[in-house]
């Protein structure tokens, strides 16, 4: 996803440093221009990096755990499915969460890495082969008395 975030901010021709900033310019509310924004600044970088590796895990582990109970489509579900509502769900809370990244977010290319990272993870777990617990495991049990 960063390769991707990069990739964007040198074809956009803001710079590679555009959307690292641009990520955590919620914390940054000082520096709206896209000059401030599109130059390296230390702080944004050290808050930036910190949120990418968050959000990678957490949905990194979401994918690890919801993608073996669906072995027959992974790369479906990892690929357009949940990039698609993930999406969607950013879209809808991110004027509250950082209202910058909100007015300067390119929705087209940001959809697009998001399926690029799930088409990866369902490669990676379609690789890996299905669990065939996981995949016949009800998610809640009914009790035994």
């Amino acid at each position: 996803m960063a390769v991707l975030a990069v990739i964007y901010g040198i074809v956009s021709g803001h710079g590679m440093w555009y959307p690292i900033n641009l990520l955590s310019a919620g914390f940054f509310p000082a520096r709206t221009t896209i000059e401030q924004v599109a130059v390296f600044h230390w702080d944004p970088l050290i808050v930036a990096t910190i949120i990418h590796l968050l959000c990678s895990l957490l949905v990194g582990l979401l994918y690890g755990v919801t993608l073996p109970m669906f072995p027959r489509n992974p790369i479906l579900l990892g690929g357009v499915i949940a990039p698609i509502l993930w999406s969607g769900l950013l879209h809808s809370i991110l004027e509250a969460v950082d209202p910058v990244l909100n007015q300067r977010i390119d929705w087209l290319w940001f959809v697009l890495s998001q399926i690029g990272f799930g088409v990866v993870a369902g490669i990676v777990v379609f690789q890996a082969g299905a669990h065939p617990y996981l995949a016949v495991s009800p998610l809640c049990r009914p009790r035994r008395n």
